[in-house]
């Protein structure tokens, strides 16, 4: 069961266009706000 959930998954993943440079970025920046905030609070990165 797990096998055809995540060839499913791939299969979606493939079929979504790329991002745009501007999505890209966003999430760029997303990513890196969220790691600055856990470095801030060892407690939360731990539980999350």
């Amino acid at each position: 069961m797990d096998a055809l959930v995540s060839a499913s998954s791939a299969a979606i993943g493939a079929a979504k266009p790329p991002l745009s440079p501007a999505e890209e970025a966003t999430f760029q920046t997303f990513k890196e706000e969220r790691r600055i905030r856990h470095q801030a609070d060892p407690e939360k990165a731990r539980r999350s």
